[in-house]
């Protein structure tokens, strides 16, 4: 399920970089990231209703797709780095080492906020390193695969951001000419 999540969020955004010749429209790609964002806690909302109304039942959190959680975090989440993204599209224009840095970065705070989170979730010291691993191992890669793919993939596609602020081309889009 973080298989598929993360699939349809890079067939997404290829559909939105093949539309105009590789030129990421910034307008499109947030839409596409409220779209994800809506989607997920949609689902996460639903999951929770059925749970609810079918008490001793296995929670539709561990149902296949789409209601698996994992599918559902991975939509959230890469809806949330597509918006920053978005908005932060100087981002890739950095040098190829502080892109490099920069997902590093990345990788090893999420690792120490999902440590601390686990630590607050009055789990024991010895289940820490097996959920770090199992972060790594399992949540790392969705979480971080679409910010690593345009920081450090997208320039040598030939994928980028067209430099257009948003809301100008909201206000082009419903002016009347």
């Amino acid at each position: 399920s973080i298989a598929i999540g993360g699939a349809v969020v890079m067939a997404m955004t290829f559909q939105i970089a093949k539309l105009r010749q590789g030129i990421m429209d910034r307008l499109t790609c947030l839409l596409a990231s409220i779209f994800l964002l809506v989607a997920g806690v949609s689902l996460s909302l639903i999951g929770s209703l059925i749970d609810k109304s079918t008490p001793g039942s296995v929670g539709p959190s561990h149902w296949p797709v789409p209601f698996h959680h994992c599918f559902i975090t991975t939509l959230i989440w890469d809806g949330v780095a597509l918006a920053v993204l978005t908005e932060l599209h100087c981002l890739l224009h950095l040098s190829t080492r502080a892109r490099v840095v920069l997902v590093v970065a990345l990788l090893v705070l999420s690792i120490t906020v999902y440590v601390l989170w686990a630590s607050l979730a009055d789990w024991s010291a010895d289940q820490i390193y097996p959920l770090a691993v199992w972060f790594v191992s399992f949540r790392a890669m969705p979480m971080l695969g679409v910010p690593t793919l345009f920081l450090l993939a997208a320039e040598k596609w030939g994928i980028r951001f067209d430099s257009e602020p948003i809301w100008g081309e909201c206000a082009a889009a419903f002016s009347v000419h």
